[in-house]
Formats: structure tokens, sequence, C-alpha cells
């Protein structure tokens, strides 16, 4: 056939097809519009079903009838043969039959695949997960709660932590051979039975497809709403929940009424308020944990600026997520990568260079808490997890006892922990910790083997000998990993000493099958979700909501794009004048920004009224720049300071202030001096704060101006950076920028200027005198002063010559009188920042209105030391001139003036501390008595306390004694009394002797009201004797006795007080615990008061304080553990090292306390009721007040 024929061939073919494929549609259109017809039509007819009508089909007859038909030669009354139907029927088939030669078919119609992913149809993970819509879950198996209750692994005793420490010097108890890759066998803690069923429960997930999987989870997880909440993703809640049930030892929040949760109100529209500002900084380390789901919680529970976070994860597509942090800023953490800069955990150099990191970036502190959350893929070897995370639990566990300070706690993320390496390490951590616990919050899956191991109060004296045996095993495992051998460190003790503690090894088997039980019975619980879709669990909805609000935390979503959808964010961001109108009242324009206050002058610091101290009114700080200094404020974007007349603006990479700052700086260049020689630095300049109104949305504008220096120097600190260059990006757009460095002045008043002029030096500088300022390690060059006036501007400040304390009088509030110190702030007589900063049109008039009647008084002023070509007035004469130089100050004309103030008004300048040291006293004891007034729940007696300020010259005369207790007091001071004057008729014949040998050396001793010191109670003791080389005969015995006396004669003048914490200093003080570790040797000897230091006491601390230490706990119910009090005084007889100790007493002796000396106390006399008492001194070994000393010596 030729290509023509082919051709026409094919052609006619295709018409045929498609002519009959016409015919079939056009037969089964009217076989369905007959259908339609008819039901239309019988909608329309009556209910009555014998009315229904029809209309009859189409004429066109059926092309074939059936073989039943055409037998019985009557009319088929069956529905119509479709086209298929008659086709089939052509080829022979009948219904009700088999298809095929032999009708092998099957007869009933094809069901429902229950084939899951891409798995075959006969494959056997297939059928496990196979679809089964009558699949039913019973949900009664399941424990759904919203407490959860944490279990403490038992304590080890402190002779084992001893113990074990010693054995670890060496490396043989590490033990290496051929690395397993199973653990299928591991029943040493767990049985057998239940680590087969849950490794067979996982297995029947290995082939089901990731999806599959993830959309059981999320209908079968009863837990598996609560997802993020606000933050960026589900570890920040998992912080949260851990935070809540281990009572916020995380976070260390104050729960004390709760006014913690005032910085981040759980009801939408309250607003935040800094309860933490007078709060130590509290430091925190994020390892393993990218993208810092961690560390958003914990900056956004600490809140504002009391919190800084350090992060060390790996770099690239792992790293920290710091744009996404939304619920707090990003500027309060540190990234850090190693020296190595990959992030690696397991590296041994990185973990030495991130130790360096945090000692540097914490003073040498390390951090109060340490989080670690690292994991890696295991697709398909889920079973072998803990055996392929072995050296990253090892490392993770090695960096806490690296960088968390002496009592910080840490918390890590493990897996299933079955094998002797694994425990080892736990055990491990338990010498090296206060306590430990194992858990499975309920944000962590239930499903998979994840749960947390939680450490509080580290042990450094332990944690130091573990590190290093830690560090030399992960040294080992990276030298086996970098040869490629099959050998692995397997065990890091041995498994008979870890099996001999009978109490741990209970406690690991329950906590191992009660997980593995509760994983299996979920897994299973996902395979009966995974088969029935239609299920889900109902409880979800309201778990999150009750969760939610038990653990504190905003039920509210994350928005999307962050708040770049919202228009009023977006202004904030870029407008800095948005920022100014939220937090300030004071109405101005932008030219009132630029307003100077006048220059200082001498005529400032002198006042027409005799009993004015006008110096007092005024402190300043040291300026780096000729120029006035600067407001400033930071949006979300950009930070924006005003110069020349307008805002200007810097980006927020280089000055990394976060948004809602409002500030007033000082720029400053840093210089550093070798020699003769002066270097200025490179570096961009320095951002001092010299005052500070908003701090990250703290609004801390209307406080005094040294208490907003104070809590602006802890904003500093958050923000210090340990590095000083930042890198932005990674990859080829990677970039190291160095950013402003941003500190704050050190604020003087006018009576520390001898402390300021000795932080200065004179210097030439291109061939100028210059005068350099040291802050700290910053040295800049010193151009002028700054003063602030502390109280506003209608008011002046007065000294009294009775009370010998300042005061403020106004004559525009005459009716208000004379206001002490104590009563300004709720007066309202400090001056805030806006007073102080921005000078309008009104301030103006006021001040020249104020001048006419000789109040020179000005909110701030600015004294320039800038030298001048057409007068000597300059640095020089500043400095050195002894009196005013042309009419201008000088610092000897400035303390001239002050000392001519002091005489005017009688000031004794040398027993009266500064107006800050005597408001910060005065704050502290009126913090201590509204304490003390609310645990007083006695109407009537607190009413009775008039006089809080008295110091107590007459104990009996205390308001905080009842009558009961005077009566005690007296009837104890009679027998003191009695007891004093029988000690001083006793004679002793050896005492005599001594007297003579030794001339009037045995009178200074001291015979203590209760006491029986060891050198008066062995009378046994013969005395020995030796003779010297000028032939005298000398008692050695004396001279110990006599040296001992005078030692603890001088203790006793001294008033030496030793400050602890309770209930420490109630059972020393009672005599149920004689022995206390302390951290130096003290070399005292002789009665010390014992007193308590200003904090919280529970009755379970003391119960476990007490179960621990003390042996009659019986008169536990008896004592008094106040704080802040004197509670009496013990007699301490000598300090021994900790290894005398234990060679005296026994290595298994239970002591408070750390360090490695022991005091050993051999008397004791509590008082008959404590006395209130809070020392400002830094030390806990400290002198008494003199006053205060006598007073309780009395009795």
């Amino acid at each position: 056939m030729t290509d023509r024929g082919d051709r026409e061939h094919i052609n006619s073919t295709i018409a045929n097809l498609a002519k009959r494929r016409h015919e079939d549609n056009a037969e089964m259109y009217h076989e369905e519009r007959v259908g339609f017809q008819a039901s239309k039509r019988a909608l329309q007819q009556d209910d009555d079903e014998d009315d229904l009508r029809f209309d009859e089909p189409p004429t066109k007859k059926p092309l074939t009838a059936t073989e039943d038909d055409l037998r019985s030669g009557e009319p088929s009354t069956k529905k119509p043969l479709t086209a298929a139907e008659r086709m089939m029927a052509s080829m022979g088939y009948k219904e009700g039959e088999g298809l095929g030669k032999n009708k092998q078919g099957i007869q009933e119609p094809v069901a429902l695949s229950t084939q899951r992913g891409r798995t075959g149809l006969g494959n056997e993970a297939g059928k496990a997960v196979a679809r089964d819509f009558n699949e039913v879950w019973d949900e009664t198996a399941e424990e759904k709660t919203v407490e959860e209750k944490v279990r403490w692994l038992a304590n080890i005793e402190e002779g084992k932590r001893q113990e074990i420490c010693d054995k670890l010097n060496d490396d043989k108890w590490m033990v290496v051979r051929k690395e397993k890759k199973m653990i299928d066998d591991e029943i040493d803690f767990c049985s057998q039975t239940v680590l087969t069923d849950m490794i067979e429960a996982k297995n029947v997930f290995d082939l089901m497809s990731d999806k599959d999987l993830r959309e059981a989870r999320t209908r079968a997880n009863p837990y598996e709403t609560i997802g993020s909440a606000f933050f960026q993703n589900r570890a920040a809640m998992k912080t949260a929940n851990m935070d809540k049930i281990y009572d916020w030892i995380l976070s260390r929040e104050n729960t004390e009424n709760d006014k913690f949760l005032l910085k981040n109100p759980v009801e939408e529209g309250q607003a935040a308020q800094n309860t933490d500002r007078d709060e130590e900084l509290f430091y925190f380390a994020d390892v393993c944990a990218g993208p810092g789901g961690f560390s958003e919680y914990m900056l956004w529970r600490k809140a504002f600026y009391n919190s800084k976070g350090f992060g060390f994860t790996l770099a690239g597509k792992d790293d920290f997520k710091l744009q996404k942090f939304t619920a707090s800023s990003a500027f309060f953490f540190e990234t850090f990568y190693g020296t190595k800069q990959n992030g690696d955990v397991m590296d041994p150099e990185n973990i030495d260079s991130l130790e360096d990191f945090i000692s540097r970036g914490t003073d040498g502190k390390g951090v109060h808490l340490m989080m670690a959350d690292g994991g890696f893929s295991v697709e398909g070897q889920e079973n072998i997890q803990e055996i392929l995370s072995k050296r990253l639990y090892l490392c993770q566990l090695l960096v806490s006892l690296c960088i968390v300070r002496e009592g910080g706690n840490f918390f890590c993320k493990l897996f299933d922990i079955f094998t002797p390496f694994s425990i080892g390490l736990i055990y491990l951590m338990r010498v090296c910790y206060d306590s430990i616990s194992l858990h499975k919050p309920h944000t962590s899956r239930p499903a998979n083997s994840e749960r947390y191991i939680t450490c509080k109060g580290l042990r450094r004296e332990y944690a130091e000998v573990v590190k290093e045996y830690l560090k030399r095993v992960n040294r080992k495992m990276d030298e086996l990993k970098n040869k490629g051998s099959k050998d692995d460190v397997m065990e890091l003790m041995p498994l008979d000493v870890i099996k001999s503690d009978a109490i741990f090894m209970d406690e690991i088997i329950e906590h191992n099958e009660h997980l593995a039980n509760r994983q299996t019975m979920y897994l299973r619980k996902y395979q009966s979700f995974a088969k029935n879709q239609g299920q889900f669990d109902k409880d979800q909805g309201n778990l999150r909501e009750e969760c939610l609000r038990y653990w504190q935390v905003p039920n509210r979503q994350r928005p999307r794009g962050g708040d770049r959808g919202s228009r009023n964010a977006n202004m904030e961001r870029l407008n800095p004048h948005t920022i100014y109108g939220k937090y300030c009242q004071k109405i101005c324009s932008d030219t009132d920004f630029g307003n100077q206050f006048p220059e200082f002058q001498i005529k400032l610091l002198q006042s027409p009224i005799p009993s004015n101290i006008p110096y007092e009114e005024y402190r300043f700080v040291s300026l780096g720049s000729t120029s006035n200094p600067q407001l400033l404020i930071s949006t979300g974007d950009s930070v924006f300071f005003f110069r020349n007349g307008h805002f200007e603006q810097i980006s927020n990479n280089y000055a990394r202030i976060p948004e809602n700052t409002i500030l007033l700086i000082d720029w400053a260049k840093e210089v550093k001096r070798d020699g003769n020689r002066i270097q200025t630095s490179r570096d961009p300049e320095v951002i001092r704060i010299i005052d500070a109104a908003v701090l990250y949305g703290d609004n801390i504008a209307d406080l005094p101006y040294e208490t907003r220096m104070k809590i602006a120097q802890k904003f500093v600190k958050a923000l210090k950076l340990t590095n000083r260059t930042v890198q932005q990006g990674w990859g080829n757009r990677a970039q190291k920028i160095t950013p402003h460095l941003i500190t704050c002045a050190q604020t003087y008043s006018l009576n520390e200027l001898d402390a300021f002029r000795s932080n200065l030096e004179e210097a030439k500088h291109d061939r100028e005198l210059a005068i350099l300022n040291k802050e700290g390690n910053f040295t800049f060059f010193n151009k002028g002063l700054r003063f602030t006036r502390i109280i506003k501007q209608e008011w002046q400040m007065g000294w009294s010559k009775s009370k010998q304390v300042p005061y403020v009088h106004s004559p525009e509030h005459q009716k208000m009188g004379s206001i002490l110190v104590e009563q300004w702030a709720e007066k309202s007589i400090y001056s805030s920042f806006w007073d102080c900063v921005i000078l309008t049109k009104r301030d103006r008039m006021k001040m020249d209105e104020m001048a006419r009647h000789n109040n020179f008084a000005v909110q701030s002023s600015i004294w320039s030391w800038k030298a001048c070509y057409r007068t000597p007035y300059g640095p020089d004469k500043i400095l050195n001139h002894p009196e005013e130089f042309e009419g201008k100050a000088t610092l000897a004309s400035v303390k001239s003036q002050i000392e001519k103030t002091d005489a005017s008004v009688q000031r004794d300048g040398g027993n009266v501390g500064s107006l800050g040291q005597i408001s910060s006293s005065y704050q502290n004891a009126t913090e201590f008595r509204n304490k003390l007034l609310e645990a007083d729940a006695d109407t009537e007696r607190r009413t009775k306390v008039n006089d809080l300020q008295s110091d107590y010259s007459t104990i009996e005369n205390s308001p905080f004694l009842s009558a009961a207790d005077r009566e005690a007091l007296k009837l104890r001071r009679e027998e003191l009394r009695a007891l004093r004057e029988k000690e001083r008729k006793k004679v002793d014949e050896k005492h005599r002797i001594q007297e003579a040998l030794h001339n009037n050396a045995a009178d200074a001793r001291w015979n203590p009201i209760g006491f029986v010191p060891r050198y008066l109670a062995d009378e046994s003791q013969q005395s020995q004797q030796q003779e010297c080389s000028d032939g005298d005969i000398i008692d050695a015995d004396s001279l110990m006795i006599v040296s001992d006396e005078l030692a603890a004669q001088i203790t006793e003048e001294k008033g030496y007080v030793l400050s602890l914490t309770q209930p420490t200093a109630t059972f020393i003080v009672h005599g149920l615990c004689r022995f206390l570790r302390w951290p130096t040797d003290l070399n005292l000897k002789g009665p010390l008061f014992i007193t308590a230091k200003p904090g919280s006491t529970n009755e379970k601390g003391i119960r476990e304080f007490a179960k621990k230490f003390v042996r009659d706990v019986n008169k536990i119910s008896e004592l008094d553990f106040a704080d802040g009090a004197v509670l009496g005084r013990a007699f301490l007889q000598e300090c021994m090292m900790l290894n005398d100790f234990f060679d005296k007493y026994g290595s298994k002796s239970e002591i408070p306390g750390s360090g490695q000396f022991v005091l050993c106390f051999t008397a004791f006399e509590p008082m008959v009721s404590s006395i209130p008492h809070i020392s400002t001194a830094e030390s806990d070994i400290y002198e008494m007040d003199r006053q205060l000393k006598r007073s309780l010596t009395k009795w």
C-alpha cells in the first residue's frame, strides 16, 4: 500500500471512531434528558404515587434485546441497556458472572484502596496502617493533665561526691572498645519487654511517609495546638512549660506576691511594668539552640533589660534567627561560634574558647542558667538515636560545667537513656549539682523519646574535677573519629559503681519504663489515627487555653510578618516624634530640643538664705565632646539623634539600642596612652549615656536622677558586647562591623570632687594641654562637665542643723513647709528627665523670674573646659588655679564655696554621708519596715509603731517586742548578770600563774556569758615547759592560752559580724549546727555576732536543711527564722582546712556551706528576740556599727 493509501485508511478509521463516539454521546444525552424530565414532572404532581405519570421515552428503539426477551417473545419491562452493557452482552457477559474465559474475575465492585503513600500494594508496613474507617481509639488509656509533677532524683552524699571526684583524676574509668550500633539488648536500665514493645511500635512508622505521620500526629497529640503561641517556634513554649513546673528556677523569678507577672501581663491591653529594675542582671546561655526559641522566651520572661543572653550554635542555615525575635529585642543577645567559627559544640577548641568568652562576658562569674537543645536528623535510624547522639550529650553537659556559675542551673534535651554511657553522664551530673531531675513536659510530643535533664545548684569544687575529666573524654572521642577508628568510648564510669547505688538505679529504671510505656501508647494512637483519618483529639482546644493560663503565657498568636503589617508600628519604626509623643507629656517643638541651658557659674552654688546648701542640689558627669549633649531616640529600624536643629539617622546595626528608648548622650573618642604618646582609637565614637528617660519601653523619666543613672548602668550592661566586632550575614555576604560602644557616664556629687579629680590626668596632645578621664576601662578626653539639678525648679534645699539631714522648702509651697528627704519621691520633689533636658519658653521665663529674686538655680548647665586662644582660661587654670580666674569657676573655687556653705549651715562633713547615701540608707530601712508591717496582722500593734527611725538604744523599748518578749528579756538579763558576777568571783589557780608570768596580758581575756572556750574547759591538760636561751622558763600552754584570749578580746572589741543566709544562721546561733564550710581562711577567733541576710525563707527549705545537717529536728518549731536581723552570738573556735576536718571527723561528715575551709563553733548565745538589721557591707564578714554593738552588748 502506498503512503497515500495508508493516510486515507488512517483518516477513515479516525472518522468512523469519531462518528461512533458522537452517537454514544447523543444516546447518553437522550437517556439523561428523559430521566431529568420525568423527575421534574413528578415533582409537579400530587403526592399520591398512583397519579404519577412520566413522558414516554423517545421513539428511538433499542438496537438489540436480551436473550430472555427473545426467548419469551414478550416485550421487556427492564431498564434499557446502556452502550457499555450492550457491548459486554455482545461479547457473552451475563450479569452476576465473573469476567474472563473461565469467568474467574471478581464479581464485587473494586473496593476503596487502603494503600498508604508510595509503598507497594502488598507491603507489610502499608498493611499496618491501612485505612480502616471502623478504627476507634480508646481514650481511657490516656492521662491528660494541665499541671505536671516533677520528680528530683535522690541527692548524692557529700562523701560520695568527693570519692568519685578522686577517681576521676586519672582515666582508668574511661572504657574504649568497639563501637556499638544497636540498642535492643540494653536492658540494664529498662526491662526487655518494655524496650521491645517500644522498638516494635517505632518500626511501624519506619516506612510511613512524613506527610501521613505529621497529619496523624496533628490530630492525635492532645497538646499539639499549643504550638508556638506568639514566639518563633515551639521550643519557646517548652521553656515556658519547664519554667513553670520547676517553680520558676530557670528564670529565677521572684514569685513573692506574683509581682513578676506585671512585666508580662497575661490579659490583653494591660501595660507592662518593670518590677526588676533593682535586681541584678540575669545571664543565660543558649547552646545548640538555633533558631533561638529558648532565648526568645527567656528574654521575654525577664522582660525589658533585665537579662543578657549568649548564643552558641551551628553557623549557617541552623543559626539563630535574630530577626524573628519579636517577643523581645535581639540586642540583649550575643552570638558566638567558637575559635573555629563554625559553632560546633563537639570541637574541643570551640569549647575552650566558649568558656573564655562567657567568662569575659560575665566578669568571670559565669551564667545563671544554661539551656541546651542540641539534636540532628536521624531519619531511618530512630531506634539508635541515643547512640548517634552520645557525644552531643557529653559536650552539652560538659559546656554547662564550663560556663555555669556557682549555684547556677542548667537544663538540656536528651533522648533515650538506656546505655551505660548516658547513665554515667547523668550520674556525674549528680556529683556536680545539688539536685537533678528527668522529665518530659507536655509540650514535648508524647510519641518521641525526647526528655529533659534539669540540674540546679552547681557545685564548682566538684564541677572543676568532672569538667577536666569530660574534656579528656571528648578529646579521646575526637581523636578516634579523626583516625577513622571503629572504637569508641563506651563507658564513663564502671557499671558496678552505678548499680551499687540502689536508689538511683530504681529511679532510672522507673523513669525509663514510664516514658517507654507512654511513648508506646502514643505511637499506637498515631497508628490508629493514621488508619481512620476521621478521628481527632477533642481536648486539644481546652488544653491549649488551660495550659497557657497555667504557664502564665498570653493566649495570642504570632502576627503574620511580625509587626510589619501594622501601620502604627511602622510609624514608630520610622518616626522619632512618634516615640517622643508616646512617652513625653511636655509639649514642645523641634526648636525646643536645641535650646541651651545657661553656662555654669559659681553663683549657681550660692544662695541668699544662710541655711541653704545649693551645691547638694546638683550632680555632674564629665563630657567627652565640646558640643552639647544630644537627645537620642531609638525606633524599630533606626536610631535618631538631634543635632544641628534636626534629627539625624544612623542604622541600628551600628548603634545597637533597642526600640522605644530615649536617652541624653555624649559622644567621646576612646584614647590610649603609650608613655608620653596619646593614641586615638580608630573605632567609632563611644556613646556615653548621661541621662535616661525610656529604656526599651521602661519609662523612668520621673525617677530621681541618680536612680535613673543606676538603672541606665544595668541597661548598658545588658547591651555590652564581649567582642567589639559583630558579623552580619553569612557566606559571600558576610561582613564584620564594629558598632558604637555604649557606656554610662559616672555620676558625682560636688562632695566627691576630690574623687573625680583623682581620675583626671594631664597630658600634652597636639601641642595643647589635654585632660584624660578614666571611667572603668574606658579613657577619653575630658572636654567639660554637665550639671543636673536633682530637684524641681521651685524647690530649694536646706540643711537641718539639729538633725543633720537635708530638707527642701519652696516660697511657692509655703503651706507644705519643710520636707525631709524620705518624702521627696512621694511629694514629687525630684526633677524629671524632661525638666533637665527640654528648655521651653515657659521654662526660660520662669527661670528669669527666679533670677530676679537672687535664685540662680537652673535645671541643667554645661561647664566647658575647652581651651580658648583669646583668653588663658582653660584646662590648666580650671585644674590648678587656687581661686576663681577672671570671674570664672575653677575646681578650687568650687571646693572653697562648698566649704563656706558647710560652715554657714554648721554641717559636719566628716560624719555625714552624701545625700545619695542618706537617701539609699533610708530607702533600705523603709523597705524593711514595710516588710515587717505587712507581715504583722495585728492592727493595734501596727498603729503603735510611731518611730521606726529609732536606733534601739534600749532594746526593751523596741516596738517590735511584745509584752511577753519584754518580760522574758528582763529575766534573761537578770540571769546573765548573775552569771557574769559568778564568773568574776571564780578563782582559777592556773590563770593566776599565767598572769604572773605574762604581766597583765591575761587581764585582757574575754569571759563570754554562756561560752565555754576550749582553753577554759580543758582543766586536765598538763602544762609543758621548755627552756629559752636566756634561761627563762616559759609555759608553752600559757603562751597559747594568752594568745587565744587576746584574739578573743580583739574579736569582741571589733564587734565582728558573720552574715549568713537562712536557715543556716538560726541553726548556727542555736548550736544545732556547729560547723560551716567557708570559701576563705578566716583568721579570727572569738565571739561573732550572727546576722541573717534579707531574703525569703520557706518551711520546705528549712525542713530539707534540717534533715540533711541537723541532728535534733524536734526543736525546729521553737526557732525564729527571721531574716534581715541580728540573731545572737557564736564563739568561733577555729578555722580548719577541709582535709584536716575530714581527717578528724571522717570524710562522710555533712557540712553546710561551700569552700575548702571549715568554721568550728563551740559555744552559742541566741537572743531572746531577733533585732532587725540590714547591712550595706559587701562582705559577709564586717565590723558592726559601734552604737548598735553597744546596744546589743548591754544585756
